[in-house]
């Protein structure tokens, strides 16, 4: 068997500490050129990596353009199938990861299970509960 190394972004100092502290349940709450998206996209891969079902919600899939391409781009050794149309990639460690847009209703994604999920720009999205 093959091992593929994965490099992903390494953290700045608060980064770090928050990536140290991640519970179930977080929010950061901090500036645009902070990194949100670095920390996010790092913790929902090593979810797909270690077998998990993942999800990654933004406002419009317009926006989730941008984070779509960098999940394909990173994690192409390690990609067993992806799915354009549906924003879809499976891993061969069986980790998965589904993109949303909230844009298509409230409603989007619900029925499914996944272990870890980002909702990115979530003060974009209107009446999110």
């Amino acid at each position: 068997m093959q091992t593929v190394h994965i490099q992903l972004p390494t953290y700045h100092q608060s980064q770090a500490e928050i990536a140290r502290s991640l519970t179930r349940f977080n929010v950061l709450d901090c500036g645009r050129r902070w990194g949100k998206d670095v920390i996010s996209r790092n913790w929902i891969v090593e979810g797909m990596l270690a077998g998990s079902p993942c999800a990654w919600f933004e406002p419009t899939y317009k926006e989730a353009n941008r984070n779509w391409r960098w999940f394909v781009d990173k994690l192409k050794p390690v990609t067993k199938s992806k799915n354009e149309v549906h924003k879809q990639l499976e891993l061969i460690t069986g980790g998965s990861l589904t993109m949303w847009s909230i844009d298509t209703g409230a409603d989007a994604g619900r029925g499914n299970h996944y272990k870890k999920v980002v909702i990115n720009e979530a003060a974009m999205i209107p009446k999110l509960e």
